[in-house]
């Protein structure tokens, strides 16, 4: 592939020079951008595999340090560094992909350790500069929620390497499998339900993307009853049914919920 279709990585800086980084250096960061772009790419084309991407260094420019990237998908690629450089220029790393934002932070590492800037341009006919990692450039990551929580579904398997904190492997009711820690006793009474529907009570840890739960540490175990739609709902109203007796007009109330600051 040309070089008209490429994403440049260029290090500037004092003493920043092709004989003055280690070769390891170098290929951590060929292997961080490979990675962060790839893993945004998969990211919005969840039908393409990472290990379908190649974004294969293919040249390393004189003056400081440039290297220039040729992909195998590059109309992709290029999309995927634009929005990367876009969430690094905002300061947002919402729409970022967990692996993109950690090898963001290995480029960011280096740039700090070094006391260098790392520039990523958009190299198509003509060379655009995308955004610049200086080493005083916080890449953030969103911390998950935890809190307690109750969940339902099938044990499937029991056990794992750590004795002193099995695993309990559960396939919840809407069909997600989880790989949920336990302590000996859990684990046994766990055990003793293989393939059979059972509650889990712990500490959940869920994704402040997704909401999907990441980690599980179970604390308790109960039975699982199911109940009928109508019945669930009698019991919400019988809960909660007295603290909207006084609401005449719902539409109305629902919507001053939704505008609320």
């Amino acid at each position: 592939m040309s070089q008209q279709d490429s994403i440049e990585l260029r290090l500037t800086g004092n003493g920043i020079s092709p004989g003055t980084i280690r070769s390891k250096d170098i290929a951590q960061l060929i292997d961080a951008v490979e990675d962060m772009i790839a893993s945004k790419v998969v990211a919005e084309n969840p039908s393409i595999r990472k290990d379908q991407i190649v974004i294969g260094l293919s040249n390393i420019e004189e003056g400081s340090v440039g290297l220039l990237f040729a992909s195998s998908v590059d109309e992709l690629t290029s999309s995927a560094a634009k929005a990367i450089a876009s969430s690094i220029t905002a300061e947002d790393f919402y729409s970022l992909p967990e692996d993109s934002i950690r090898s963001l932070k290995t480029i960011s590492a280096f740039t700090r350790s070094r006391d260098c800037h790392a520039e990523i341009y958009d190299v198509n006919d003509s060379k655009k500069l995308l955004a610049v990692i200086t080493p005083t450039t916080k890449i953030l990551e969103y911390e998950p929620i935890r809190g307690e929580t109750s969940i339902y579904g099938t044990v499937t398997r029991v056990g794992g390497s750590n004795e002193e904190k099995p695993t309990i492997q559960f396939r919840t009711i809407e069909g997600h499998l989880l790989y949920c820690s336990a302590s000996k006793r859990n684990a046994k009474i766990a055990a003793q339900h293989l393939y059979q529907k059972i509650g889990l009570i712990g500490v959940a840890e869920w994704d402040a993307k997704t909401f999907s739960i990441k980690s599980f540490d179970v604390k308790e175990i109960s039975d699982y009853e199911q109940g009928s739609l109508s019945e669930a709902l009698q019991s919400v109203s019988d809960s909660y049914g007295q603290q909207f007796d006084a609401v005449e007009d719902v539409d109305d109330f629902v919507q001053k919920i939704r505008h609320s600051v």
